[in-house]
Parts: structure tokens; C-alpha cells; sequence
């Protein structure tokens, strides 16, 4: 299992909005969540956007939760809602509408009655683990990705001071939100192989009735051989060239002489 730690690390990346009057703000140096002492300000709600995300697709999401640093002391009940913008790689809203009309995750976790905050005291959510999961099992999640938060009002009293307010990054980049995820890569499936028992035996063949076999007489018939010729064969002999030449005889003359013997 991995431990993923971030925290919010550019200004415009936490914001609020009102329900009540339609006000937003991502310059704010506090971020809030209920009804603030302008009772104009009902059903306020907060966003946060944490960046490189390296979780990547398939793997589980083994615990997960936020912690926002108080900005205030306050005990007036405030009840409330967690979810995610339902987008692979999310960006954070810069508007009313923008904030107010972005499509949820289905997985939420509703905290009712959230605990007393003391002035600068770290505080931490309920379990979000199925938010997150959601958000990774999203086609088109890779590592590396962002995602943004909501925490938004579940029907706080609409009376003046009944909130929860908390640092921002505007107001020191070390009391920004902070988002842990434990994960584990792959989906955490563990194989344990099973040990197989090889047994060795002699092998020994059993003939359980003996048997003779006697083969079976082969006849066989001699035929005198005549090949038989389907087509026809012709023979046609070459033509032969007969060349005749001129005999002509060669005569050589030999001198005689007549030699007659005395008498």
C-alpha cells in the first residue's frame, strides 16, 4: 500500500460560493461552509483542486480523507455534504455557474453535525474512499491527473454564524487543503499459489487374458501383364538428307621404259 499526500498549491485552486445571494470567490484568504453572519450568505460551499494525482487506472483506494485547517473558533451546527467534480481531470471552477452546475460524482458522504473548530487546529474529514475510486475508475483517468473536491452545505440552520471557515491557499500556501490517499497499484489482488503433491508410482502393466492371434490366408492370383495404350501412338521417322558429289578420279603418270637384253 502507497501513501499519497497533497495539498492545494495555486490560489484559484479553492474557492466558496453562496447559494444564498450567488457570490463566488477564489481570491479569498478563507474558505467557508454553512451561514456566515450576512444571513445573504446561506448554504455556502467550498471547492478545492489538488494536482498530480499519481494514482492510476485499476488501482484500489484503500482509505482516503481531507483536512482544511480552522480559520475560526465555532461550535453552531453545520451539517454537510462531500463529493467530486465527476471528470477524469478535473478544473476548478471560476464561477457561480461554473461552481454550482459542475456534474457530481454519485459517490457522496454526508457529515452531519461536524465537530467544534478551534482557531488553527487541523481537522480531518470522514472517510471519502469511494469518491476517490469513483474519479479513478473514470475512462480516461490516467496518473498524474487532478481532481477537485466539494464540500458543500446539507442544511445548516439559515442562521447568522452557524459555519465552518478555513484557511486558504491565498493565505499561506502551508495552510492550504490537504487531500491522503492510500492506495494500493494494480487492485490489490494477491495470488498465493496452492502446493501440489506429486506422487511417483512404478508402472506395471496387467494382461489380464492371454490371447493367440492367428493372421488370416492372403491369396494371390498371377495374370499375365498386357498394357493397353488408350490413344494411339504414330511413330513419324525424320527425314534423311541424301547429298550426292562429282566423282572425280586422279591419274598419276609414272614414265615406263623398255629394256631390251642384248642378243
Amino acid at each position: 500500500m502507497t501513501t499519497l499526500n497533497l495539498q492545494v498549491s495555486n490560489n484559484l485552486d479553492d474557492a466558496w460560493w453562496a447559494e444564498g445571494n450567488t457570490s463566488f470567490s477564489n481570491t479569498s484568504t478563507s474558505i467557508y461552509n454553512g451561514c456566515y453572519y450576512d444571513v445573504t450568505y446561506t448554504r455556502i460551499n467550498t471547492l478545492f483542486r489538488l494536482l498530480n494525482v499519481t494514482i492510476g487506472p485499476g488501482d484500489t483506494i484503500d482509505a482516503a480523507s481531507y483536512q482544511l485547517k480552522a480559520g475560526v473558533t465555532n461550535a453552531q451546527t453545520v451539517h454537510a455534504v462531500i463529493s467530486a467534480i465527476d471528470a477524469a481531470n478535473a478544473a476548478a471552477p471560476t464561477t457561480y455557474n461554473g461552481a454550482e452546475n459542475a456534474t457530481r460524482t454519485t459517490a457522496t458522504v454526508t457529515w452531519n453535525s461536524v465537530p467544534s473548530w478551534t482557531l488553527d487546529t487541523w481537522y480531518t474529514s470522514l472517510e471519502i474512499k469511494a469518491i476517490i475510486q469513483e474519479l479513478v475508475d473514470i475512462g480516461g483517468w490516467s496518473s498524474g491527473n487532478a481532481l477537485v473536491i466539494y464540500v458543500e452545505d446539507n442544511g445548516t440552520p439559515t442562521t447568522a454564524g452557524y459555519y465552518r471557515r478555513a484557511r486558504s491557499h491565498d493565505q499561506a500556501s502551508a495552510n492550504a487543503p490537504k487531500l491522503d490517499i492510500d492506495y494500493t497499484a494494480g487492485g490489490g489482488v494477491t495470488v498465493t499459489p496452492t502446493t501440489i503433491a506429486l506422487t511417483l508410482a512404478t508402472f506395471a502393466p496387467t494382461v489380464s487374458t492371454p490371447r493367440l492371434v492367428t493372421p488370416g490366408v492372403i491369396a494371390l492370383t498371377l495374370a499375365t501383364f498386357v498394357p493397353t495404350i488408350s490413344t494411339p501412338v504414330t511413330v513419324t521417322p525424320p527425314t534423311l538428307a541424301l547429298t550426292l558429289a562429282t566423282f572425280a578420279p586422279t591419274a598419276t603418270a609414272t614414265q615406263n621404259r623398255l629394256v631390251t637384253p642384248p642378243t
